[in-house]
């Protein structure tokens, strides 16, 4: 069939002959509009806790039966769903308007535009080239309608002539009728983050948010080190950010933040106010009731990182969880501290505060916890278990203050024993300094490569 081969740009596609001829082309809903989460599982786990703000109690055990209608009437509308959900629990019936309205904001809130799709709307208009986003499945016409435009698709075509369109699928191909084109652009392959495999509703949101950023980032920055460097923020540091900011909920009277990024905390913390009106009122650490910090602190109550030399200080990262905390912890300490320090510390911050933002925008008013274990494994996955090209990336930015390449096999040594990334060195020595380690420190070489063989192998750690 004729451009049935893949095509990996926007600019490309819109060169085909197939697209010149028709100027009209036809996508699917889900090539369009990409959700956070949608998995009905999810979805209605979300419905459930909108709900439950309203009254605590009275809509408890709404999203089981919701999704019993979900996974017996697939085809029915999303209202007839609803009706359904409310047999055998006729005190909701009163209620079917919220219900419908709910749901409908939850799958508003969780949308956003797939960003190939939106440059080439974009893109199409300057040359006259249309999308038509037809409406099939469970959402009404209004709601399909309000759905693209909140999305950016504003001027799209309604209902051209069946000849004058062709047919667009983006990503991997699926069943179905193949395509006349297939746009699959060129997105490197990334491991998952542990938040993929959670079993919450604020685990599933925040893999959401991350995929959603890993998607514009690959679409907007072809530069991968650049791409690497937003990781960092937005993958590590961000969420751990997240789990100092969850714990203002249950701090009595006002907080402050002390000793290194206390001003930065300070300031995105009084951001999420509205977001997040549990958190309690910030002032500066000298008027604080309760002060937290990044690092064990004689003045703070609650630090994120544990103290190895004081088990009985108040962390949220515990100490049993950092396991193997000779190689975890010096190297997870030189990361938050480039966040504040270094020639990249500026562009760390601003990714970090972005996913705090992000995830705070799609739960606002829900105080849905990140498991701290979760972000300790992803912490531990990208430590131990490092892509060696984000090694060099941060070896080329000197991201990690005192990180450099091991000059010489003592030099190596050294670092593979105090450094600020034992194995990020380990993993940059060569020839005679590798030799040289494996001979004179071979226990922590050996833990250095059992850790990375079994995370690599995604073995139980």
């Amino acid at each position: 069939m004729e451009e049935s081969s893949a095509i990996t740009t926007v600019e490309a596609l819109l060169e085909t002959p197939a697209v010149q001829r028709a100027r009209v082309i036809e996508l699917s809903l889900w090539d369009t509009v990409h959700f956070r989460i949608h998995q009905p599982e999810a979805i209605l786990a979300m419905v459930e806790a909108r709900l439950r703000q309203r009254d605590t109690t009275f809509f408890e055990g709404y999203a089981e039966s919701r999704l019993k209608a979900e996974r017996t009437m697939r085809d029915a509308s999303l209202l007839k769903k609803i009706e359904a959900s409310c047999v055998g629990n006729s005190h909701w019936v009163p209620s079917l308007r919220v219900l419908y309205s709910t749901e409908l904001e939850v799958w508003m809130d969780v949308s956003y535009p797939n960003p190939w799709t939106l440059e080439l709307y974009q893109k199409g208009l300057a040359r006259k080239i249309s999308l038509h986003v037809p409406r099939v499945g469970q959402f009404s016409k209004p709601f399909h309608q309000l759905l693209l435009q909140k999305n950016g698709f504003e001027r799209l075509e309604n209902n051209p002539p069946p000849d004058q369109a062709v047919k667009l699928l983006i990503g991997d191909p699926y069943h179905q009728a193949p395509p006349v084109v297939h746009l699959r652009p060129e997105i490197p392959n990334q491991r998952p983050h542990v938040f993929a495999s959670g079993h919450t509703l604020g685990e599933w949101l925040a893999n959401g948010t991350l995929i959603k950023d890993r998607e514009e980032q690959v679409a907007r920055v072809p530069d991968a080190g650049e791409r690497f460097l937003r990781d960092l923020g937005y993958r590590l540091i961000g969420p751990s950010l997240v789990l100092l900011f969850q714990h203002l909920a249950v701090q009595r009277g006002t907080v402050g933040f002390t000793g290194l990024g206390s001003g930065f905390m300070s300031t995105v913390g009084q951001s999420l106010k509205h977001p997040w009106p549990w958190i309690p009122a910030i002032s500066s650490s000298e008027n604080a009731a309760r002060r937290l910090s990044l690092f064990p602190d004689t003045r703070s109550n609650l630090s994120l990182m544990p103290d190895p030399g004081n088990p009985s200080h108040s962390s949220i990262f515990r100490l049993e969880d950092c396991a193997p905390a000779h190689l975890l912890l010096p190297p997870l300490a030189s990361f938050l501290t480039a966040a504040f320090i270094g020639p990249k510390a500026a562009a760390i911050q601003s990714s970090a505060s972005a996913f705090v933002r992000d995830f705070a925008q799609v739960t606002r008013g829900l105080e849905l916890l990140l498991p701290e274990t979760a972000v300790i494994a992803q912490w531990r996955q990208q430590l131990l278990s490092p892509n060696d090209d984000f090694i060099d990336v941060l070896l080329h930015h000197k991201v990690l203050p005192g990180f450099t390449r091991p000059g010489n096999p003592w030099r190596a040594r050294r670092l593979i024993k105090t450094g600020p990334w034992p194995t990020g060195t380990y993993l940059r020595t060569k020839g005679l300094s590798r030799q040289y380690v494996h001979l004179r420190i071979p226990k922590r070489v050996r833990a250095i490569q059992t850790w990375r063989s079994n995370l690599a192998k995604g073995r139980p750690v």
